[in-house]
């Protein structure tokens, strides 16, 4: 008998047996679930008229079936050649149950019938169907009060079965569990996630099969918060000690309030290595925002009792600075003060300070450390910009540990800017980095254009001193002027580490361009305007330029600030220009994109693997709203 993928995949994942016998006397069953479950009814399918029309949609009496051991149940024919057996009762669980014709049944044409059947379903074995931490479980720092939810497939008693759990590390070293039966009515940390349980659902096997043929009316859900004889919540009777490979086992022979049901093999939770309570770092920490600090970080979280008025009694600094005081977050405990620098600092841990969970500091902690000033850095408001050239026409520029710096200035032209920023784009992503110094300095020499500003400027007047400076448009392009302009800062004198002169670069388009467009199916259709005035710009040259910057469009905006061009998936820039105003833009980038949910339009985005025959494309449409 040939057996379709489906059924035979049903044969194997439920325990069906079905006969190697003729395909003419065989009885197939299809389960009307993937798996077997409270709610399954089991089709039977014969090899031959079983029954004329009067008898569809009645329950046979007697049943054409025996089911062993006993099962009460109905079968409906609902053809000549099938019918459904549905049961009344909730199968027993770990049991298997064999279907078989029952002896002298006759066929529609009242012969006795050949057809045989030798299937057999499994339920489920008793045992847990889903748990659930309080807490998050992290293996790698696991936490010595651990605390579990336990949903099974049937009632148990805590009072009874509590002696079947217990904590168990790598070593054999066991903690005795502590039992309770659930009640989220009056503790929270009982609630069960629903999710948590495979099949969606906090009853028992048995009490999904009656709710599956007595539904719950509508208004009225199940009292979920009430005790639940299948949930136990479980901890620790004392906390777990450090050590590794910790878990939580049920040891078989757990029995069910039916005695009948009893867990048959182990079951265990794997919890992870509780750490022990110590001091993990000590770092002295300069920055200009939050001073000069020592952070002091712990393997646990600390007790509530450790606040920044009782953190004396543990942590000392020698010499003690002035304005010396604690912040306590977490696991990390922060010292901050007029810390001098270059001067050696003591720090101490006393044994005795206490952790959230029942740990203590076992020994001492010193640590000797000085503070090193931040290193210098220079820093521009942007990497890559645009700055209205008729707004303040300020770039700013930051320095720290910095005594003097240089600026340099280079304008490009419309010809040669894509390829500038296309070299600048190695500056914005290189293809190597260094600890947190990620760009690294391009030639300015190496991009053509013309250098329009140098000049030598003062930088900062003392250590770990923020200084500002705002650099002038009017004075690196002239009064009013607009431009594209690679902008480069760095240290003047002898660097700190030879070879890692601080540092920074910027392109800035000054300009009064501004361009929106719309990408249709056939066209791309553009809008020129002035940023100044928001009024629509004609005789603006616009060119689509690819990624090598050939031309893949021009087109000149009208006396209304429109323009077409052509779609070009294969586009990276467009380029506008007016006069000697210009403005390169990146298309086809997130970052030039008005999202339709900004306002509340319903809409949908396919990836490509999404789709399929009959899916709607996503073919690159984009809406832009003017208001």
């Amino acid at each position: 008998m040939r057996v379709s993928p489906l059924l035979a995949s049903l044969v194997l994942s439920l325990g069906l047996v079905v006969p190697a016998i003729a395909a003419e006397k065989s009885v197939q069953l299809v389960l009307s679930t993937p798996q077997l479950d409270p709610t399954t009814t089991c089709e039977f399918r014969f090899p031959e008229p079983m029954v004329d029309g009067r008898a569809l949609g009645q329950p046979a009496e007697p049943s054409p079936l025996v089911v062993t051991p006993a099962l009460r149940g109905r079968f409906v024919w609902l053809s000549p050649r099938s019918g459904v057996f549905t049961p009344d009762e909730a199968p027993r669980l770990g049991t298997t149950y064999r279907f078989s014709v029952r002896a002298g049944l006759m066929n529609a044409g009242g012969v006795a019938t050949e057809a045989t059947t030798d299937a057999t379903v499994t339920t489920p074995a008793f045992g847990v169907k889903g748990f659930s931490p309080v807490t998050y479980l992290n293996a790698d720092d696991a936490s010595a009060l651990p605390a579990f939810n336990l949903l099974f497939n049937a009632d148990v008693r805590a009072t009874e079965v509590a002696a079947a759990f217990t904590f168990v590390n790598q070593t054999g070293r066991k903690i005795p569990a502590r039992v309770a039966q659930a009640l989220a009515l009056f503790h929270p940390e009982h609630r069960f996630p629903i999710h948590r349980s495979p099949d969606r659902s906090l009853l028992t096997w048995a009490a999904r099969f009656a709710a599956s043929r007595a539904p719950v009316p509508p208004g009225l859900p199940p009292p979920e918060d009430g005790e639940r004889e299948n949930q136990l919540f479980i901890t620790p009777a004392q906390a777990l000690p450090a050590g590794e490979g910790w878990q939580l086992v049920a040891a078989p022979g757990l029995r069910a309030i039916d005695p009948t049901l009893q867990l048959a093999a182990p079951y265990a939770i794997e919890i992870g290595t509780v750490r022990p309570f110590l001091v993990s770092h000590i770092e002295a920490a300069n920055d200009l925002e939050a001073g000069r600090r020592f952070i002091v970080t712990f393997s646990k979280r600390l007790a509530d009792e450790v606040k920044p008025e009782t953190v004396a009694r543990w942590v000392r600094v020698k010499p003690e600075p002035k304005n010396l005081h604690a912040t306590v977050e977490g696991s990390t405990l922060t010292v901050s003060g007029d810390f001098a620098l270059g001067r050696d600092y003591e720090v101490a841990v006393a044994p005795g300070l206490r952790a959230a969970e029942p740990f203590a500091l076992a020994q001492p902690h010193q640590a000797r450390l000085a503070f090193a000033q931040v290193a210098p850095r220079l820093a521009f408001e942007g990497f890559a910009t645009q700055q209205l050239s008729t707004g303040t026409r300020k770039f700013h520029l930051q320095a720290v540990n910095v005594p003097r710096l240089r600026v340099t200035a280079k304008l490009f032209q419309p010809d040669t800017l894509p390829e500038a920023l296309a070299a600048y784009d190695d500056y914005l992503n290189p293809p190597e980095t260094k600890d947190d110094e990620i760009q690294r300095k391009i030639d300015p020499s190496k991009i053509a254009g013309r250098e329009v500003f140098k000049k030598d400027l003062p930088g900062t007047a003392k250590v770990d001193d923020l200084r500002e400076i705002a650099l002038d448009w009017d004075e690196i392009l002239g009064p009013g002027q607009t431009g594209v302009v690679l902008v480069t800062a760095e240290q003047l004198g002898k660097a700190a580490t030879p070879g890692e002169r601080p540092g920074v670069q910027a392109i800035v388009q000054v300009t009064d361009l501004g361009v929106v467009w719309k990408v249709s199916r056939q066209d791309t259709f553009v809008y020129a305007f002035s940023l100044l005035s928001g009024g629509h710009l004609g005789g603006v040259k616009l060119t689509l330029l690819d990624d090598k910057h050939a031309q893949l469009g021009e087109a000149t905006t009208d006396d209304t600030g429109l323009a077409k061009l052509p779609v070009a998936t294969a586009a990276r820039w467009l380029l506008a220009q007016r006069g000697a105003d210009l403005n390169l833009i990146p298309v086809h980038d997130d970052d030039g994109r008005i999202s339709l949910w900004r306002f509340r339009i319903p809409h949908h985005e396919m990836d490509d693997e999404e789709e399929g025959e009959g899916a709607r494309r996503n073919d690159g449409r984009q809406i832009f709203l003017f208001t």
